[in-house]
């Protein structure tokens, strides 16, 4: 039997904005729930419109478990495979907010719904990240420092520039989880998520440094 990971993606935009009674800090968050059934529908709630400013492109690459082991799209049964998320950031809509800052972070993240008391892949050392974009004059990336797992969730932390007359840029995470034997597999992928109805949850927030 066959399965694939059920998504539960969450996208915030936090920001500083100007009210006539002084600063107030606000967030934007817009939810997509991507559940797996036949037909691949997705049921959304939408709070703002803050694909306005960062948003998915297309639904996230994720990966076929098996009791075995992960199942490639050939159909070969391994212990290693990939997560791949895509997002696009709106850099002019943003510069409307952060007035051109070139000090704003985007922290985008990936954990359980459920965090697990044990075993939990995304504390280990069994996953890592990887990230891709399109504009090298835009994006700020330290592969070492970039990545921090903490509390069971596993960020990766980019420099956003906005002095740039770019429109906007993608950004590709590629989480790869290589768990080497069928014991580490069973552990900590496929017991974690065969019937427990937990749902991996992809947020991204931007900030800008204080």
């Amino acid at each position: 039997m066959t399965r694939k990971a059920k998504v539960l993606i969450m996208v915030v935009i936090s920001c500083c904005a100007l009210i006539s009674v002084g600063f107030a800090n606000w967030a934007i968050t817009n939810q997509f729930d991507f559940e797996e059934d036949t037909n691949g529908s997705i049921g959304s709630e939408s709070v703002f419109y803050s694909s306005d400013y960062i948003d998915l492109v297309g639904e996230p690459e994720m990966f076929v478990y098996t009791y075995r082991g992960f199942k490639s799209k050939d159909d070969e049964i391994g212990h290693n495979d990939t997560i791949t998320v895509q997002y696009k950031i709106d850099l002019a809509n943003c510069r409307n907010i952060y007035y051109g800052s070139n000090n704003v972070v985007a922290e985008l993240s990936v954990g359980f719904t459920e965090t697990p008391e044990q075993d939990n892949v995304f504390e280990s050392d069994f996953v890592s990240a990887s990230v891709e974009f399109d504009k090298n004059n835009v994006i700020t990336w330290d592969e070492q420092e970039g990545v921090v797992k903490d509390g069971g969730v596993l960020y990766v932390n980019l420099g956003v520039g906005l002095n740039t007359a770019d429109k906007e840029v993608n950004v590709t995470v590629t989480y790869t989880f290589d768990l080497g034997t069928y014991e580490n597999y069973f552990r900590y992928i496929y017991q974690q998520f065969s019937d427990t109805g937990r749902k991996l949850v992809f947020s991204a927030t931007l900030m800008e440094r204080e």
